[in-house]
């Protein structure tokens, strides 16, 4: 039944999938409830929705190739949807219903959590040396890393992390890499889908949900993506949050003043994630 979850979901969320129309992807647990109580084949699951109310969803499925095509999608390794067993549990657990149904994926997803390291694009050297070694020690630590992808903090991030124990999750579609990589690489974007600022903050909450702890590596006062979805993470609560400790940096004491957990070195950061605890999150 998990592949045909699979391949529904796929079917129904999937950006980029040859669908009619968009359908609201916060009802997917009402969904999946449906179809693991009706257990219907494939053929018959646009009927067990509509018996069960959900008329938008059974009306996209009634058109069959629209599962055939996604059953090519799921069963080629191309798709990663709530009803796969290595979907994070962070995302469940962190977002509820706002968790993403259905992504793109290329790789595999590292077995083991995950410390998510975020910071500017544009840095100076000692900015993307911290960031590389906090990915060499949560390397030792025994953590994955997850970063953004980005050039600056994000890039030197996934260069200190061994490629196997490394995930990049993107704000536009997978086919526009221009460098083959052995990271595994997530989006929520369909495979040609050009970057916007709304694709990337929607990438920056996944990123918090995602890590055992996030470490903000650099970050401008009420000014660009970091800083945005750092503080959004801290009111949503999505994980233990730490800041480089840099008493120059507004932005990076006004976080620590928030409460996050300051960072002197990379070497700390043990430390640094029991000394801030995680907190109970607000689903939103």
């Amino acid at each position: 039944m998990d592949i045909s979850l699979s391949i529904i979901f796929a079917a129904l969320y999937l950006r980029g999938a040859p669908r009619q129309f968009e359908l609201r992807k916060f009802e997917w647990p009402k969904v999946e409830k449906c179809l693991r109580l009706g257990e219907p084949l494939l053929a018959d699951v646009a009927d067990c929705l509509r018996a069960d109310g959900l008329w938008p969803e059974a009306l996209a499925l009634s058109c069959p190739s629209l599962l055939s095509w996604a059953e090519d999608e799921v069963l080629g390794g191309r798709v990663l949807t709530v009803a796969d067993a290595h979907y994070p549990n962070t995302w469940i657990s962190r977002l509820g219903p706002g968790a993403p149904p259905a992504l793109w994926v290329c790789g595999v997803l590292p077995p083991m959590p995950v410390v998510t390291i975020v910071g500017s694009r544009d840095v100076e050297h000692r900015e993307r040396q911290f960031s590389r070694r906090c990915a060499e020690q949560a390397a030792v630590l025994g953590f994955g890393v997850a970063s953004g992808g980005a050039r600056g903090c994000d890039r030197a991030a996934s260069q200190g992390a061994p490629a196997e124990a490394t995930i990049e999750i993107l704000p536009y579609g997978l086919e526009l890499i221009k460098a083959a990589s052995t990271y595994c690489r997530l989006s929520v974007c369909a495979p040609r889908e050009d970057f916007t600022t709304t694709a990337a903050m929607e990438r920056n909450v996944l990123l918090y949900a995602l890590g055992e702890a996030a470490v903000v590596v650099h970050a401008r006062f009420k000014s660009g993506g970091t800083w945005h979805g750092a503080v959004d993470a801290h009111r949503r609560r999505l994980t233990k949050l730490i800041v480089r400790e840099d008493s120059r940096n507004l932005a990076h004491r006004a976080l620590i003043g928030l409460g996050a957990a300051p960072l002197a070195r990379p070497q700390d950061l043990r430390g640094a994630m029991d000394l801030q605890p995680m907190q109970p999150h607000l689903v939103c």
